[in-house]
């Protein structure tokens, strides 16, 4: 398992969140598709989206998330991620 898996309550800097929101919000344009919907299939919560607007997804939700996000931009053949959530471990 992954170590950023392993740090469950540790929160994103600021940076971090804004690159992920960024890279969401792409995926939501480019398949359009609603936010709670990305966010039940990405890490099974509706919420999740929201929590990560307000800073409070953990880094391991997060790096679940940039996971899901690096397999839809593969799926739609674009080039696999900026490692943010990784970045803010």
């Amino acid at each position: 398992m992954d170590e950023e898996i392993k740090r469950k309550n540790q929160t994103l800097t600021e940076h971090a969140v804004k690159v992920l929101l960024a890279r969401v919000e792409g995926v939501l344009k480019r398949r359009n598709m609603a936010e709670s919907y990305f966010g039940k299939r990405a890490l099974g919560d509706d919420k999740s989206i929201g929590r990560l607007r307000e800073n409070r997804l953990t880094i391991r939700k997060a790096v679940l998330l940039e996971r899901y996000i690096d397999a839809c931009d593969l799926e739609d053949g674009l080039p696999v991620g900026d490692g943010a959530a990784e970045e803010a471990a």
